[in-house]
């Protein structure tokens, strides 16, 4: 089941954009696809500064998380 987190100071398309995320891609106008540690995430925008990440919770909170640095 997809984790949906409200990030306010979040958008992949930017980091993608940025040349800090080199295994990064869009997928779609509001999808992007990542690749690290070995696993392949999808995050998509949402509304009202959403976004839907399609992994477990645990997988999210172990690895996603802290790559992304959410909690800064």
């Amino acid at each position: 089941m997809p984790v949906t987190v409200a990030a306010d100071c979040f958008d992949p398309f930017v980091i993608m954009d940025s040349g800090q995320c080199f295994r990064m891609i869009p997928v779609g106008p509001v999808t992007v696809e990542t690749v690290a540690f070995g696993c392949r995430l999808l995050v998509t925008k949402l509304e009202d500064g959403r976004y839907s990440f399609d992994c477990t919770q645990a997988d999210f909170d172990q690895l996603w998380r802290p790559y992304f640095d959410l909690d800064t």
